[in-house]
C-alpha cells in the first residue's frame, strides 16, 4: 500500500508542534517551580519510583524485579526514597528502567533534595508524555479533517493530565506510532522492530499484537530478505518474552489492593467495556474493513476487564486514532473515525477516566502557577 509522504515524517506543522512545546513548558514551569514536594499534581511518585528501581537494576541486576519496593528502599544506596507500595513489586517492563536510567544517574551524581529531585523527575516524566504527544498527533493529523481535532484533543487532555502527574504511560505511543507508519508504507520489517520497543516501554502495548501479527506475516512472504528476515521476527519475540517473564515475576507478589473490573461487586465498569468492545468490534471490522484493528479493539477490552481502574491506565483507548491505513485503507473514514472517538470516550469509563477531568487539574495547574509554593516538604503519598 502507498503511503502518503507525511506518514512518513515526523514533523508537525508550526502551530501545532509550538502548542506541544508550550504544554510542556507549563508543565515544567508548574511541576519545577511551583507543585510541592512530591513534583506531581496530585502528589503521586510513580515518577520517583522508576528511576530507583533503574538504579536498583545497576546495583543488583534482574533481581531487582523480585524486590518489593519497600526491601528496595532498605537495601539501596540510591539517595531517593519511595514512601508508597512496600509490599509490591515492579510493574513495568525492562525498557522502562532504560528510560529511567539517565534521570537515576543525574540524580545520584548530583545528590538533590528529596523534593528538588522529585520535582526534576516530574518534569523528566512529563518531557517523555510531550515526546509521546508529538509522535501521536503525527498519526492523529491522517483522520478526517475536524475530527483529528476532536481526537488530538482528547490525546492532548489524557496526556497533559499525565504530564501534570509524573506519569510516563503514554511513551508506548511513540514506537507505537513509528509502527503504524511503516506499516503504511509497506515496511514490515522495521514495523517489527518497533512494535519490540513498544513492547519493552510499557506492558499495555500488548493490544499492538494483531497489527505485529499482520507485520509478521508480510516479511514472511516477502522474497530476497534471506536470514533478515527472521531478525525482524526474532526482535519481538525476544521483547515479548523479556516482558512476559518479568510481567510473571513482578505480579506474583501483591500488586494493588483494588479489585480488577471483572470481579467488582458493582458491574457497571465491566457492561461498559463488554457492550464499548463488541461496538467498537463492529465498527472497525464492519464500517471500516480493518480486522487487525478489530482485534487489537478486542484486546484492549480484554484489558480492560482484568486491569484495576486507574484513569492513566486508559492510555490503550486511544490505539485507534493513531492506526488509520495502518494495514487497510479505512472504509467511509470520516464515519469511522466519529464512531471510535465516541467509543474512546466511553471506554475512558472503564479505568475511572473522563476527557473533562483535565477541567479540574488545569485549575489547579493554573492556581499553583500563581502562587509560591512553601519552601521543602516532605514527599507525599501517591493514590
Amino acid at each position: 500500500m502507498a503511503a502518503t509522504e507525511g506518514s512518513a515524517s515526523a514533523r508537525l506543522p508550526l502551530p501545532l508542534g509550538g502548542g506541544v512545546v508550550l504544554s510542556f513548558a507549563f508543565c515544567a514551569f508548574v511541576l519545577l517551580a511551583r507543585t510541592p514536594a512530591t513534583g506531581a499534581l496530585h502528589r503521586y511518585t510513580d515518577h520517583i519510583r522508576h528511576p530507583a528501581y533503574a538504579y536498583g537494576f545497576l546495583e543488583f541486576g534482574p533481581a531487582v524485579y523480585r524486590m518489593p519496593t519497600g526491601q528496595l528502599v532498605r537495601e539501596s544506596a540510591f539517595h531517593y526514597k519511595i514512601p508508597d507500595w512496600p509490599i509490591t513489586r515492579y510493574l513495568y517492563p525492562p525498557g522502562a528502567l532504560v528510560v529511567f536510567l539517565p534521570l537515576a544517574l543525574v540524580g545520584q551524581w548530583a545528590s538533590f533534595s528529596s523534593g528538588t529531585f522529585a520535582r526534576v523527575a516530574g518534569v523528566y516524566a512529563a518531557a517523555l508524555v510531550h515526546l509521546a504527544l508529538w509522535f501521536s498527533l503525527v498519526r492523529v493529523r491522517r483522520l478526517p479533517r475536524g475530527w483529528s481535532l476532536a481526537g488530538g484533543l482528547l490525546l492532548w487532555a489524557y496526556c497533559l493530565r499525565a504530564a501534570l502527574n509524573g506519569q510516563y504511560e503514554p511513551l508506548w505511543f511513540v514506537p507505537a506510532s513509528l509502527m503504524f507508519s511503516r506499516l503504511e508504507m509497506n515496511r514490515p520489517g522495521p514495523a517489527l522492530g518497533w512494535l519490540a520497543g513498544a513492547w519493552l516501554i510499557h506492558y499495555r502495548a500488548v493490544v499492538l499484537l494483531p497489527f505485529g501479527l499482520v507485520a509478521a506475516a508480510r516479511v514472511l512472504g516477502e522474497r530476497g530478505e534471506g536470514p533478515r528476515r527472521w531478525l525482524w521476527i526474532f526482535l519481538p519475540s525476544a521483547a515479548g518474552a523479556l516482558a512476559a517473564v518479568t510481567f510473571l515475576v513482578a505480579a506474583a507478589a501483591p500488586i494493588r489492593i483494588e479489585t480488577p473490573v471483572y470481579a467488582m461487586s458493582d458491574h457497571a465498569l465491566l457492561w461498559i467495556d463488554v457492550v464499548a468492545t463488541l461496538a467498537g468490534t463492529a465498527i472497525a471490522a464492519g464500517i471500516a474493513a480493518d480486522w487487525a484493528l478489530a482485534a487489537a479493539i478486542l484486546l484492549i477490552g480484554a484489558t480492560g476487564l482484568v486491569d484495576v481502574a486507574h484513569w492513566w491506565h486508559a492510555s490503550a483507548v486511544f490505539l485507534p486514532f493513531l492506526a488509520r491505513d495502518a494495514v487497510t485503507r479505512w472504509k467511509r473514514p470520516a464515519l469511522v473515525t466519529s464512531c471510535l472517538i465516541v467509543w474512546s470516550v466511553v471506554m475512558h469509563y472503564v479505568w475511572l477516566d473522563r476527557p473533562a477531568a483535565i477541567l479540574g487539574d488545569l485549575k489547579s495547574a493554573v492556581r499553583l502557577a500563581a502562587v509560591v509554593p512553601p519552601a521543602n516538604q516532605a514527599v507525599g503519598k501517591s493514590r
